[in-house]
Order: C-alpha cells, then structure tokens, then sequence
C-alpha cells in the first residue's frame, strides 16, 4: 500500500555550545504522498517554505528533505522486538575506494540466522541471500557506489 504522506524535514543551524559548533534544530512534517508525477512540485514547495522561514528564524536553514517511503505494515510487535538487540550488516563499495559501512536492523530475529555457537550470521541461509540480494539492488554508498553485502553480527541488548 502507498504512503498517503511522506515525512519532510528541514534542518535549521541554531547556536551551539561552542564557537563553529551550531546545534540543529528540525521542523519535522508531512507533504502529500510523492510520486514521479509531483515530485518537482513538492521540491518546488518545500524550497519556497526554506525561503519563507529564513525572516522567521534567528537561525540558518541548511536543508530540507523528503522522505519517500511505503506503509509495509500497520501492526505491532511483540515486547520481544527490543530496538537495542540488532543485526550490524557489514558492506563494502563494489567499485571505487571500496569503502566499508555499517548498516543496523533493530530486533534482530536471531533464531536459526546465525552460525551454530557464534554471534555471527549464517549468509548462506536463504533469509540472507534474499536480504542481501534486496540490499544490493538499491543501496549505494554516499559516493554513489554500488555495495555488496559481506556479513552480518548479532549485537546488543538480549530482549
């Protein structure tokens, strides 16, 4: 099911505790749900609200994003589905420097994903294969660069 908004958010430089050190303050909200269609538009609307809070604010605004995302599910989770116990995935650049980076995914389900007597994912199980594949098609590195999956480790609190 697609969105029906998607989360906005424009950041503005406040003073900060130190001299070069502003603290960032965020205006956090909705715009109608984007699509190829109206994506101009709403980038359109939201450089025009930058502008317009620049008289309004002692501080900088320094950005603003759109959030484009779907509604997977509109359930809840157990009590078991503790954000502190985590999977920290480990992937590295295909191309280019072939830099590292680590990636999180909260309330690690921990049952039979990881090799027996370790902490450490089993990446031949199919739920990886399938997760590292997805991670791979769409994930780049901040330099744009495709990234490869290399492993996963269970860290954190124990639910």
């Amino acid at each position: 099911m697609a969105a029906v908004v998607s989360d906005v958010t424009i950041g503005i430089a406040c003073s900060g505790l130190a001299p070069g050190k502003p603290q960032i303050g965020r205006i956090n909200f909705n715009c109608v749900a984007i699509t190829p269609a109206n994506l101009a538009a709403q980038q359109s609307a939201l450089a025009s609200l930058a502008a317009a809070l620049n008289p309004l604010t002692m501080g900088i605004v320094i950005n603003d994003s759109i959030s484009v995302g779907l509604t997977l599910s509109s359930g809840l989770p157990g009590s078991a589905a503790v954000r502190g116990h985590k999977w920290v995935v480990t992937a590295q650049e295909s191309t280019g420097d072939f830099n590292k980076y680590l990636y999180t995914i909260p309330a690690a389900l921990e049952a039979a994903h990881v090799v027996s007597g370790t902490r450490v994912a089993d990446m031949t199980l199919a739920d990886w294969v399938a997760f590292s594949t997805a991670f791979s098609a769409i994930a780049k590195s901040p330099a744009g660069n495709a990234l490869t999956v290399l492993g996963a480790e269970l860290v954190g609190r124990r639910g």
